[in-house]
């Protein structure tokens, strides 16, 4: 299974909550989803989000820079969030 997007709202906005595994062919999707949702005051509630490779971890790093909120965010979504992001390129000791 890779992600399913469910949408609820309530009087704070619209909250988009992320199931599943959220992998690289998932991403554009989520992307999309998220900024055609932006003007209704969009949060992510990842509560049962279970995995997330690195770009998917980009992605939500850059939606909460973004300044969307991100609700229930599982023990291990949150330690990968807040590590520091890989070098996109391997520095070379060589010349």
């Amino acid at each position: 299974m890779t992600i399913r997007i469910v949408r609820s709202g309530g009087d704070d906005g619209l909250v988009l909550r992320v199931e599943g595994w959220l992998e690289a062919p998932d991403v554009p999707e989520l992307e999309r989803v998220v900024d055609a949702s932006v003007a209704a005051g969009v949060a992510l509630d990842l509560s049962e989000l279970r995995a997330a490779c690195r770009s998917g971890i980009q992605a939500l790093r850059i939606f909460g820079e973004r300044g969307i909120m991100l609700r229930h965010v599982p023990p291990s979504i949150a330690l990968q969030l807040d590590a520091d992001p890989p070098d996109p390129k391997p520095r070379s000791n060589l010349g």
